[in-house]
């Protein structure tokens, strides 16, 4: 027929042959023109090396036998520009190959059926790696996949997704071990975080099951304060609790910090009277808010024998320097007396206050003349910058802290030692105080001078206000901070707040002596 002479035309052979079969090297152009083969021949079949291209620009080149392509070769695809060498069976991918892919991928391996199956590693274009089991090119059974970011994940894997046992080491030097489900922690799992907290237990979608949610004060019942003696140490115990209000456990690790705060409320003619460096000292200790409707201005708090001792000598050094009645600040004792003298030369008709001068308070003696002002100031200057690095050696000893075990917390042998000089609440509830009893203490002065000048009749000199031995009586507030660096999982516990009151302390009971007959 013409139609089947035509097409048989469209089919031919140029090339060698051996008793009118194809054999040697040959081109056979095929009826469909997508396709066309150049290479040896074997009794009218492709055998041995050839290449068979196709119309759109892939082919493949390689091993052939017995018509099939068999063996190694090497193949390209020109509609997604993928391209494969390895090992062929009956045209498809079989065995182990190398195929490399448009975006820069990799993989590495075995193959079955044209799919990555068995053990290979894949390297992915975004930095991804991955060496282990495969199964209809999807990583299956065990495998260890590296991340762009320097994880790393060996465990089970199936269908793509991290499944089973696992271990995850995290770039940050956390390490996860344990079940997983979905590609994310499920099951009994253990978290070693980079900060040294540790979680060991049941896990629900990346998600510890029971999780710390808050920090609870561990008072007695019926209690909803501390109460301790002055100077007396103490002790405090914190729980973790969940949602419910549940102690937690399985944890362990998480750093808290535990700091005191005493009331801070300023009043409108404080705050108009501050001197230039006391309003940086107010910015440097920002106020801290508490549940209980106040602000409160951080006070020391310590845990060691040498930390009283650093604060005592600390507090000692900055009374020397701020006092202006110590030979430290002026340099000389006669600055004193000559500036007493002037004031009194300037002061007439009292010869009572110049015959008492030894008595008298220097400091208000020393305000009636502007020499003696600036003299202080100066010395004081000098005296400061000639201390800083004893300032610098007594600086306040860091906050206690402490790690969490099977969720309980506790900090023992705390003490509130003496308020540094100077310190802000407590000047400001000194000046509110003599606001209200100015006339009463002015007339109480008065008599004071006026029995004095009388040959000294009822003359009283008031002992100097002793050390405190521990913070002043009063009431302070206990704030615990959750301080884990980095924090676990993005989050950490918000802060606790008690009262601690500071009662008077306990007098000692009296030796009794036995009478004697």
């Amino acid at each position: 027929m013409p139609g089947g002479i035509s097409s048989e035309r469209r089919n031919y052979y140029v090339g060698e042959t051996v008793n009118q079969l194809r054999n040697g090297y040959g081109v056979y152009f095929y009826k469909n023109k997508f396709f066309r083969y150049e290479g040896e021949w074997l009794k009218g079949k492709k055998h041995g090396h050839g290449k068979l291209l196709m119309a759109d620009g892939s082919y493949y080149e390689g091993e052939f036998k017995d018509g099939e392509i068999e063996g190694h070769g090497f193949r390209k695809w020109q509609h997604n520009r993928n391209s494969y060498s390895g090992e062929f069976s009956k045209g498809e991918m079989q065995g182990h190959g190398v195929m490399n892919y448009a975006d820069g991928s990799q993989y590495q391996g075995e193959f079955s059926r044209n799919q990555r199956h068995g053990t290979g590693v894949m390297r992915d274009s975004d930095g991804n790696e991955y060496e282990g089991s495969w199964y209809k090119n999807k990583k299956h059974g065990q495998g260890i996949q590296t991340y762009p970011n320097g994880e790393e994940y060996e465990g089970d894997w199936v269908e793509g997704c991290r499944h089973g046992h696992g271990e995850l080491n995290c770039v940050d030097g956390s390490i996860y071990e344990g079940q997983w489900r979905a590609d994310k922690f499920n099951g009994q799992g253990t978290m070693v975080h980079t900060s040294g907290f540790t979680y060991e237990g049941l896990w629900i979608n990346g998600q510890p099951e029971t999780e710390a949610t808050e920090i609870s004060v561990k008072l007695s019942p019926g209690q909803k304060h501390l109460e301790v003696p002055q100077g007396k140490r103490f002790s405090l115990q914190l729980l973790l609790v969940d949602s419910n209000n549940e102690p937690v456990t399985g944890e362990r690790g998480r750093e808290f910090q535990i700091s005191a705060g005493y009331r801070y409320s300023q009043s409108p003619r404080a705050a108009q009277s501050q001197s230039l460096l006391e309003l940086i000292e107010d910015i440097e200790a920002k106020p801290v808010a508490t549940p209980f409707g106040y602000d409160v201005l951080p006070y020391p708090i310590v845990e060691t024998v040498k930390d009283v001792e650093d604060i005592e000598e600390s507090n000692l050094k900055k009374k020397q320097r701020q006092s202006p009645n110590s030979s430290r600040v002026f340099g000389a004792a006669e600055t004193i007396h000559e500036s007493a003298e002037m004031t009194a030369d300037n002061q007439q008709g009292d010869s009572s206050i110049t015959e008492n001068t030894d008595d008298a308070d220097n400091s208000s003696t020393l305000s009636g003349s502007k020499y003696a002002a600036s003299e202080i100031q100066l010395e004081l200057s000098v005296e400061v910058a000639g201390d800083d690095a004893d300032a610098l050696r007594l600086l306040p000893p860091p906050a206690p802290q402490r790690s969490s075990a099977d969720g309980f917390v506790e900090f023992q042998d705390l003490l509130l030692p003496s308020a540094p000089p100077n310190y802000r609440p407590f000047l400001l509830e000194d000046e509110t105080k003599r606001s209200k009893g100015s006339r009463t203490a002015s007339a109480a002065s008065t008599s004071s001078v006026s029995q004095e000048g009388k040959g000294g009749k009822g003359k009283t000199k008031l002992p100097q206000e002793q050390e405190e031995k521990g913070a002043k009586m009063g009431d302070y507030v206990l704030i615990v901070e959750e301080i884990t660096q980095p924090s676990f999982l993005g989050k950490r516990l918000p802060p606790a707040f008690v009262v601690i009151k500071i009662t008077a302390p306990r007098k000692p009971p009296k030796k009794t002596t036995p009478k004697r007959n």
